[in-house]
């Protein structure tokens, strides 16, 4: 998006890891550099989102993501719109019974 759109927008990807996609293979880790590099995004390793509010105190933004470096401390994202992943599976949608029982009802 950042190489499409040019200088109009930023794209920060987020990750505690020392490096992207750490699970994967070299190889393949590299290919995502790559491509990221390409679309001029910038990668902040080592680093967690530890809040995400409505940015009250700036006009740049609508949302506020408090960080923490592991070794540059505390900092602050701010951004007009927030993708959040987690993980490599998406979590399975209860149904059925497991549906009924997860539903907020208390027992």
């Amino acid at each position: 998006l950042a190489g499409r759109f040019g200088g109009a927008i930023a794209v920060d990807l987020v990750t505690p890891g020392e490096d992207i996609l750490e699970s994967y293979p070299k190889g393949q880790r590299q290919n995502a550099w790559n491509s990221l590099s390409k679309g001029k995004v910038n990668v902040r390793l080592g680093t967690k989102v530890t809040r995400v509010s409505e940015d009250k105190e700036g006009t740049r933004g609508q949302y506020r993501l408090s960080t923490e470096h592991v070794e540059y401390g505390e900092g602050a994202i701010v951004a007009d719109k927030i993708l959040w992943t987690a993980g490599q599976t998406p979590v399975p949608v209860p149904t059925g019974k497991e549906a009924e029982e997860g539903s907020g009802g208390g027992s």
